[in-house]
């Protein structure tokens, strides 16, 4: 099955119209950009099943040609996402159940009753500008603009975003490509989808700070991967909180950013980490989550 890995970048509308001239990308494009049109509708159940799942479920119109995506919920390291995807192109507008249910990816995409349930929730509707890119021998990058919007229902949000896919070679040359653009156009990660914002307005969720979630260490775990868990749910954690840091004025996210980064991030699973390591085994490790982020701040 295929596995789709990318870095996701946002980026303001001056910054976007001079992406084309930045060095890094006219040093390593390979033939001209194409501009598409790009109408998604994005299914669940009304309780939304699929998303809690692990799910997401779009049928995407580009031009004449329909094409169904599922993919799993995968997991973002760092705003690197990774996710397994099944694109099947399709005749018209119709879910294709048949492919959802010996796709593997959840077992609710095989039951009986999810042709009954499923619906649109949200839409995305953008144009996207695509470049491919090889900035490394045997390196090749997907560039992708996407500028547009999500709605669902009256309520909209804006879309204005950079996706590069690693196509082929290592995610270190897609990391190492990133960094070089971004020296040239500035952006930031972002670790939030374009699913995840609908689900969002579909739900009517007002933004708000993000405590930590919890971790998933076992006992299993050598200090290494352990240690990479930790770093990476500390980073995953301030990212939940970055945008309002920057544009909140609610103090909460200052509160959830310093839980993040600060000396007592994450110190209790630290603490099991150090003391696995004096012992000469493995140590207990289990969900956790930081002791000092039960409630609010003292203000």
């Amino acid at each position: 099955m295929p596995l789709e890995v990318e870095l996701k970048l946002s980026i303001t509308a001056e910054h976007a119209t001079a992406l084309s001239r930045a060095a890094p990308l006219k040093a390593a494009s390979v033939g001209r950009a194409s501009t598409a049109h790009l109408y998604s509708i994005y299914y669940d159940t009304p309780k939304f099943d699929l998303r809690d799942n692990g799910v997401a479920l779009r049928l995407r119109r580009a031009g004449k040609r329909w094409v169904q995506t599922v993919k799993s919920g995968g997991r973002v390291d760092a705003g690197l996402h990774q996710r397994e995807e099944i694109e099947t192109p399709l005749a018209a507008q119709i879910v294709n159940y048949r492919v959802l249910a010996e796709s593997g990816l959840a077992d609710i995409l095989s039951e009986p009753q999810l042709p009954l349930q499923l619906a649109p929730v949200f839409v995305t509707d953008f144009k996207r500008t695509t470049r491919i890119l090889e900035p490394a021998a045997g390196t090749r990058i997907e560039l992708c603009l996407d500028r547009g919007t999500v709605s669902a229902g009256a309520a909209s949000t804006p879309i204005s975003e950079v996706e590069l896919e690693l196509k082929a070679g290592s995610q270190t040359h897609l990391i190492d490509f990133a960094l070089a653009l971004i020296e040239h156009i500035p952006m930031r990660l972002e670790s939030v989808s374009k699913a995840e914002r609908g689900y969002a307005l579909a739900a009517g969720a007002a933004p708000a700070a993000v405590k930590a979630g919890a971790l998933e260490l076992s006992e299993q775990m050598s200090v290494t991967d352990a240690l990479r868990t930790i770093v990476f749910g500390c980073i995953a954690h301030l990212q939940a909180n970055e945008r309002g840091l920057l544009e909140d004025d609610d103090i909460e996210y200052v509160h959830q950013a310093r839980v993040a980064v600060g000396p007592e991030a994450r110190m209790h699973e630290r603490r099991i980490v150090v003391t696995a390591v004096g012992g000469g085994g493995r140590g207990e490790r289990k969900e956790h989550r930081p002791a000092d982020n039960g409630g609010k701040h003292q203000r």
